[in-house]
């Protein structure tokens, strides 16, 4: 009986120094995952906070560049200002909608209609986007949106977005239902 006990109390012992094993190993992984991640997470708002202050910085030197008049040197052109635009221009993408201007999009078709979202056609085109020709001609220009053309009209504050279509307006059944 003696050596039942014996053999008893060795398993226990055996058994509870593995669990104690185990355990510690495991906690200790639980716990360096847990220390890596805050880790990351303070190396994260350090980095937003950096960010934070060159921008601050770049507000300042921009600020002191305007109150100075200092000209920058570049190679771009210079940048028509709304007073020297007299009707509707084309825009680049990026800029539509990047003011307060109403945004509003038209179709352009294959044989040369032009029309709202109701499929209305635009009887004062012209005035609304400028000349047809010239801003179709910009169909394709654009690598991202090459069936896109934007049009600002400064003097009715709109910035129009115009949708090339596939089709003829003039082969759509008035009965038709259009699925854009």
């Amino acid at each position: 009986m003696n050596k039942n006990i014996l053999t008893f109390v060795l398993g226990f012992i055996s058994g509870s120094a593995a669990t104690v094993i185990f355990a510690k190993k495991y906690y200790e992984k639980v716990a360096n995952d847990e220390i890596e991640q805050v880790k990351e997470t303070y190396a994260r708002k350090a980095e937003i906070e950096e960010a934070g202050k060159i921008d601050e910085d770049l507000k300042a030197v921009d600020k002191v560049i305007k109150e100075h008049q200092y000209n920058t040197v570049t190679d771009e052109e210079p940048k028509e200002t709304v007073e020297d635009k007299k009707g509707p221009y084309v825009i680049q993408p990026e800029q539509f909608c990047d003011c307060d201007y109403t945004p509003m999009t038209l179709w352009y078709w294959t044989d040369g209609e032009v029309t709202n979202d109701d499929k209305k056609i635009v009887a004062n085109v012209d005035e609304l986007i400028g000349d047809v020709d010239e801003v179709t001609s910009y169909f394709g220009e654009y690598e991202n949106d090459p069936d896109t053309v934007y049009v600002r009209n400064d003097i009715q504050r709109i910035d129009y977005e115009i949708l090339k279509e596939y089709r003829a307006f003039s082969d759509l059944n008035s009965d038709e239902e259009y699925d854009e």
